[in-house]
């Protein structure tokens, strides 16, 4: 099979039916540069090769430790956030009834009614030309501009406050801010749909078996949810084009995760469970001191715009997404788990 011919096989049947074509067409480019579209196709062509190369049989052959291995590379595709909201989003997306089944999905995380300024109805948000409507994923977003001035105007009290006395980290943090002129790298979000026109948009953070990720390397208060809103309040004006048309006042953000840890008992088993509720509550501070840099009046309609998402909702919607639900061991449309 020649390299024109693979780019256009699905990547695997089951967890990511879609073409490295199709998928190629999903990932940012910055204005000045190239795509860099090997780099972010290599975790879906090993993971789809670990799939297909390393069965059973030839694990067996090995010690208990390389079939362990073995039968971990082969399974890990089966808990991969990343291919999970790739198949979940790309079915929604690719789809004559776009417009439709966004609408089904945004009204199950964020109501009925937009929570953004000059729409009444979801179909005004998403813009009336479906082609005007472009989903990314794994888009890596600037350090807020707020953060980043606080960061160099008060670093020693940045580094007293919200760092640990570890001398290495701290000679570190130094330098990155001489440097870079900030603490903090690029955040990554897992999917941004946004409409052209209206310049409305959503941010997506995948969870399969994971939490919400505390991991920085200097400021150990950061964690992943509020990192997303926080590069949501600024514009992506340094991106393509489709992106630097986001409205930061008219983005929201959607957790995207199983329906166990949404609903029921499961909601407080993760800590996104935790700061979900707390941020999205106009009643609490806690997104407040958390995004300390930030006024009031930029994070008094953030609530309203934090949503929840399920697989489950996303299958139900249309069973092309999340194919793998539709087993017998997941008790899909229940609202309970196996």
């Amino acid at each position: 099979m020649t390299e024109a011919d693979n780019s256009k096989k699905h990547i695997d049947e089951t967890y990511l039916p879609y073409s490295e074509e199709e998928l190629g067409k999903c990932f940012a480019q910055v204005r000045q540069g190239d795509t860099n579209l090997d780099r972010h196709l290599k975790h879906y062509r090993d993971s789809a090769k670990a799939r297909a190369l390393v069965s059973d049989v030839v694990a067996n052959e090995g010690s208990a430790s390389a079939i362990r291995h073995s039968r971990a590379l082969r399974n890990q595709m089966e808990k991969d956030e990343r291919f999970w909201i790739v198949s979940a989003l790309m079915a929604l997306y690719q789809t004559e009834n776009r417009i439709k089944h966004l609408t089904s999905a945004l009204e199950c995380a964020l109501g009925q009614t937009p929570p953004v300024n000059g729409f009444t109805r979801w179909e005004q948000a998403l813009g009336d030309n479906p082609d005007d409507l472009q989903l990314f994923f794994e888009v890596n977003l600037p350090v807020p501009t707020k953060y980043r001035d606080y960061e160099v105007q008060h670093l020693d009290q940045h580094l007293d406050h919200r760092m640990l006395a570890i001398p290495f980290l701290l000679r570190g943090a130094v330098n990155s801010a001489r440097k870079r002129k900030t603490l903090e790298g690029t955040t990554k979000v897992d999917a941004v749909l946004v409409s052209k026109t209206t310049g409305f948009a959503v941010f997506f953070e995948a969870k399969v078996l994971s939490d919400v990720s505390t991991d920085t390397s200097y400021d150990v208060l950061r964690n992943q949810i509020a990192r997303n809103v926080d590069v949501m309040l600024d514009p992506s004006d340094v991106l393509e084009d489709a992106l630097a048309s986001r409205d930061p006042g008219r983005t929201c953000f959607v957790l995207l995760t199983p329906e166990l840890f949404r609903d029921g008992s499961g909601r407080r088993s993760r800590l996104y469970g935790w700061l979900y509720d707390e941020y999205s509550s106009p009643e609490s501070d806690l997104l407040s001191e958390h995004l300390f840099h930030r006024q009031d009046e930029d994070l008094s309609a953030v609530p309203a715009r934090l949503g929840w998402l399920t697989w489950e909702d996303c299958h139900r919607i249309d069973p092309k997404a999340c194919p793998w639900l539709s087993q017998a061991n997941h008790l899909v449309g229940t609202g309970s788990s196996p």
